[in-house]
């Protein structure tokens, strides 16, 4: 039994239920966010591959295939919201497309993706100058018959992007000489086109070759793969695995969209949800981070009961902000293959979803609206880089003597007004005189900017970024500087202070590996280390002087060196420090990363003892008011059990009562609102 119809606002999420936090009663088979379409499950037919757009006059334009015995192959329908995504009206169908992507280019909207006549399947573009309500048909080369070589297409409704001056769309084709299993079978290639050519000419879009998954991934394979683009600016797929976990699949694409090639090195990574379900991912310039909504597993069982917000930094490293929609049934409840956009400072996505009779957590009988509020404030970490404040590099004769700070110049490096050259071990020791042999390198950074009245601020990770010039691969020891304070402009061996030579008041960090290589370009040389954060750590909190760090080229290879670019370097790559702050409302008082019974230990001691609002993190004030009161022990409470970072929690969330408090897992508001529309392709 439904109770469609009926209209809730300001709902939150939380432990798998949907809570009306205004004192309404929501009928518990009502599914989350708005619904935009409904399928009835006996008819067998189910509702696949959701897209969404924005158009440029702010209306909204959603679309979504089928699948099921019940349901005709390649048939899109679509609906339009001129209010935001309230509420959703019909707008008709296409037929002979399917697994497709709304994307607006040139203020016209199109449709990319798999299509099929008279039985052949080819890759199909519509354009559509009305904002969804009639369409070009892709009858031949030039009208949108893209590409058509008789394969079969798998397509999946992932992003279609601009770059460097082109469209992109990765696909996939099936290989029929290869038996089906797992998606073995299945080529990964790419489309791309340049923005100012006709779409819908087929003359328009280079295809790269395609490679094959099980090549790479034995008896696995890989699937629904959208273009990304690189922090370096470099094109590449990111792919579904099949039967691999958590892990997503990266391939190389050239600039001009011809090659797709294959790194075994950075090929594979760690993807929460990567081999569960299609996903999205899309770059935000305000956050400067990619983010994803995926299908992760924060509980055994798990399927796709769970669809989670991530993001990323650089496309590799990721981690999961917030839970967004949740259910504690996996067999019949599934939010999966959600598409989305960024509009604001919310995220507006759409999801097929599997709810309330649903046939079962795949086969889905809704496609629903949602919106995730301040989308930014969900992340637990703000990643900070600072350029270097002052960097110098030490010898047993003197520090750049001969010439004015930003004027140097280095033999073999006539192109760079500054360099940085870390040489070997003995030469501050008078062993090399070469003028070719520089040694030591000091370098500090300024994180005043950083520091809070009550050292609330907790760093979650710490990268040291240099750009290393063209050279053989060396290893450069990284030391903590304990005590010689030294000012660029005037340091040198014999007058710093950080101790005598061979004895010098410092302590070692780890050793850092050259990124470059003999013959190729110049390298991004990253240092991570656990103790580095630890220091910098102590640095922002004041307990550790901040005298920066030193680099020196390890004891056991005296006689190789390597030339990094300085603050002065006209490359404008100076060496940088990548903080990754926890800056949230969190009940980690001893700062151990961990929330658990220590840290209600320090609340309990702290609490109601600060009349004055002078309290501290150290002392148990979770929410940063200056008092540590029952407030304080609802974060500890919500947070308890969990390893920073932590997603952030809104101000706005309401303090629960103490029997209610461990449902209070997400501060996500979600829109909801419901309307009915009565109204295949295998989906996976």
């Amino acid at each position: 039994m439904t109770c469609r119809g009926q209209r809730f606002t300001s709902l939150i999420l939380v432990a798998g239920a949907v809570w009306n936090v205004t004192g309404e009663h929501a009928c518990a088979a009502d599914p989350p966010g708005i619904v935009i379409d409904f399928w009835d499950a006996a008819a067998q037919q189910y509702v696949g591959n959701p897209s969404l757009a924005i158009l440029p006059n702010g209306d909204y334009v959603a679309s979504h295939d089928g699948f099921g015995p019940g349901h005709s192959f390649a048939q899109v329908y679509f609906f339009s919201s001129q209010d935001e995504g309230e509420t959703w009206s019909p707008l008709g169908s296409a037929s002979g497309q399917y697994e497709s992507t709304l994307f607006v280019h040139n203020s016209d909207l199109y449709l990319m993706g798999g299509g099929t006549s008279g039985g052949n399947e080819f890759v199909s573009i519509r354009k559509s100058a009305d904002g969804g309500a009639s369409w070009t048909t892709p009858l031949d080369a030039s009208t949108g018959r893209v590409f058509d070589n008789g394969s079969n297409i798998n397509a999946g409704a992932t992003q279609v992007i601009e770059h460097n001056g082109r469209i992109w769309r990765a696909m996939e084709e099936v290989d029929p000489s290869i038996p089906p299993g797992n998606s073995t079978n299945w080529r990964s290639f790419v489309l791309s086109a340049p923005v100012g050519a006709d779409l819908l000419n087929a003359s328009s879009w280079t295809a790269s070759n395609s490679l094959l998954g099980d090549d790479f991934l034995p008896a696995r394979g890989w699937y629904e793969g959208g273009v990304v683009v690189t922090p370096q600016g470099d094109p590449q797929v990111m792919l579904r695995t099949a039967l691999m976990g958590d892990f997503a699949a990266l391939l190389d694409v050239s600039a001009d969209g011809s090659t797709l090639s294959y790194n075994a090195q950075s090929a594979v990574v760690d993807f929460q949800g990567g081999a569960n379900g299609k996903f999205t991912i899309r770059f935000d310039e305000i956050t400067g981070r990619y983010w994803s909504l995926v299908n992760d597993h924060p509980n055994p069982g798990d399927v796709r009961n769970v669809l989670s917000l991530a993001s990323s930094a650089n496309l590799t490293d990721w981690q999961i902000e917030a839970p967004i929609l949740s259910h504690p049934d996996p067999v019949n409840v599934g939010f999966q293959y959600a598409d989305f956009q960024f509009d604001g400072n919310d995220i507006v996505f759409v999801s097929r979803t599997a709810f309330d009779g649903a046939a079962n957590f795949h086969d889905a009988n809704y496609l629903t609206f949602h919106r995730i509020q301040n989308y930014a404030a969900l992340s637990s970490v703000q990643s900070v880089t600072l350029d270097v404040a002052a960097d110098a590099e030490i010898t047993n004769w003197g520090n750049w003597i001969d010439g004015a700070r930003g004027e140097l110049t280095q033999t073999g490096f006539p192109d760079y007004g500054g360099t940085l050259r870390v040489a070997d071990d003995n030469f501050p020791t008078g062993a090399w005189a070469g003028e070719d042999n520089f040694g030591w390198v000091l370098m500090k950074w300024d994180l005043s900017s950083l520091q809070t009245s009550d050292n609330s601020r907790l760093v979650g990770d710490v990268d040291l970024r240099m750009i290393q010039f063209d050279g053989a691969v060396g290893e450069v020891e990284v030391y903590q500087i304990n005590s010689g304070a030294w000012d660029e402009a005037t340091v040198t061996w014999n007058n710093w202070v950080g101790g005598t030579v061979g004895d010098e008041d410092i302590t070692f960090l780890g050793t850092m590996t050259s990124a470059s290589q003999a013959g190729g370009g110049n390298g991004v040389t990253l240092f991570s280390d656990d103790d580095l954060q630890t220091l910098v750590q102590a640095w922002i909190d004041g307990t550790q002087d901040n005298h920066g760090i030193l680099l020196k080229w390890p004891t056991g290879d005296p006689t190789n060196g390597d030339t990094f670019a300085s603050r002065e370097s006209t490359t404008d790559d100076p060496p940088q420090l990548i903080i990754d702050l926890i800056d949230l409302q969190s009940a980690d008082f001893d700062r151990d990363l961990q929330v658990n019974g220590n840290d209600f230990l320090t609340w309990q001691r702290g609490l109601n003892r600060f009349p004055l609002g002078n309290a501290t993190k150290a002392d148990g004030d979770a929410d940063g008011d200056g008092f540590v009161t029952s407030a304080d022990l609802a974060l500890w409470e919500i947070q308890y059990g969990m390893a920073l970072p932590l997603s952030a929690l809104a101000s706005a969330l309401p303090v629960p009562e103490p029997a209610a408090m461990w449902l209070a897992i997400v501060n996500t508001l979600l829109i909801s609102a419901q309307r009915n529309r009565a109204s295949s392709r295998h989906e996976t």
